[in-house]
């Protein structure tokens, strides 16, 4: 089907008349253009040899669960992997796990979070303990960051918003 290339084709096509499509469709070539550069490089030794994310379950409930933010970090693992074939020195990525805003819900919740961010840094340490036969752990700094935590009492609902809280840096 030629259905793939002509959208590609549009969507990439810069001699545009308005200033605003002839934008989008540099920024969206540029990002084929990555994507097209991160997946050839995906396909090298050390980033192929990049462990896969464990299974996940969730405490509480003993289901096996999809953990999005160990998924996230395999991603990085492999983008860490690739480093030297897409030649970078220095990388900064986010990822992110929501659901913290549990307020009445955090004994029912919060358990399940703390176990994902658990078993996905853990993942995380050991992939990066052997990446293509090269510890990377050293070279990776690896921190959690919020804008907000959880007073101790509680406000009648659950807990409240808080000014500051608990954070970890691997």
């Amino acid at each position: 089907s030629l259905a793939p290339s002509r959208v590609r084709d549009l969507v990439t096509d810069t001699s545009l008349t308005s200033n605003f499509a002839a934008d989008y469709s540099t920024v969206v070539s540029r990002s084929i253009g990555a994507a097209a550069t991160i997946n050839t490089a995906f396909t090298q030794a050390s980033v192929t040899s990049v462990a896969t994310a464990p299974a996940y379950t969730n405490p509480l409930t003993q289901r096996v669960e999809t953990n999005t933010l160990a998924l996230q970090l395999q991603t990085v693992a492999k983008m860490v992997a690739a480093s030297e074939t897409l030649g970078v020195k220095r990388q900064v990525f986010f990822v992110s796990l929501g659901g913290w805003d549990t307020h009445d819900f955090q004994n029912t919740t919060q358990p399940n979070l703390l176990a994902k961010v658990a078993q996905a840094l853990s993942y995380f340490d050991g992939a990066l303990a052997n990446v293509g036969g090269i510890d990377r752990r050293a070279q990776v700094t690896t921190f959690t960051a919020s804008d907000f935590s959880r007073t101790i009492t509680t406000n009648g609902d659950g807990t409240d918003h808080a000014w500051g809280g608990h954070h970890f840096i691997m």
